[in-house]
């Protein structure tokens, strides 16, 4: 009874159930307050995040967000210590031809049309092709055709075509090769030949013209 209740707790404060017992059965009660603080931090959300997650984003990713200025002033102030993220404006000449036309003209049509456009003028194309973003090359295709000729003998059917058959027959050429001639240079037209047998005078003695053919007229 000579003792608060600070004591009292300090002295049962290893036994909770004697101060209970204690608190129960005698005049006075000695209760212990337990007090619980909660305090909830609530955190400034700009555009839908946090200064937690806003302090370790890029400046080329922030700016993409398309936050308002006020937005923009607020993130700096309060999660970026007032450091602000600077933009840079590009400023891109775009080319204008001799025409007065420049890229922008061309933008609407197809690389067809723009090269049609300019089909009388190969430099203006030029340089249309080096300074606006789409280049529309134009593209040529050269075929080249090799015929080759046959030969027989050494010679084409156009040669054959024009050569008599008495001198074609003096050229030596093999059956065969005379052949391909008339079938594919003449036309299946063939060359003949016509052969003469002249019967020579014997006379009783049985000697004839090709007996004397080696004697001089005196002999």
């Amino acid at each position: 009874n000579g003792m608060s209740c600070e004591q009292v707790v300090t002295y049962y404060e290893s036994n909770a159930t004697l101060l209970e017992a204690y608190n129960g059965n005698c005049e006075r009660s000695c209760k212990t307050t337990t007090t619980t603080t909660t305090t909830t931090t609530t955190q400034l959300l700009i555009g839908g995040y946090t200064c937690d997650s806003w302090a370790t984003t890029s400046c080329e990713e922030l700016l993409t967000y398309g936050l308002t200025d006020a937005e923009l002033e607020t993130l700096y102030t309060e999660c970026r210590g007032g450091k602000k993220c600077t933009t840079t404006t590009t400023t891109t000449t775009h080319w204008v031809g001799s025409d007065g036309n420049g890229c922008a003209f061309f933008n609407g049509m197809s690389c067809e049309q723009v090269v049609t456009y300019y089909e009388s003028n190969a430099t203006l194309l030029e340089a249309y092709n080096g300074n606006c973003e789409r280049s529309c090359k134009t593209t040529t295709t050269t075929t080249t055709t090799t015929t080759t000729q046959l030969l027989i003998g050494g010679y084409t059917c156009d040669s054959w075509a024009t050569t008599s058959c008495e001198e074609l027959l003096t050229y030596g050429l093999t059956d065969a090769e005379l052949e391909t001639l008339y079938t594919e240079c003449r036309g299946g037209k063939k060359c003949t030949t016509t052969t003469t047998t002249t019967t020579h005078w014997v006379g009783s003695d049985g000697n004839g013209c090709a007996f004397f053919n080696g004697m001089s007229c005196e002999q």
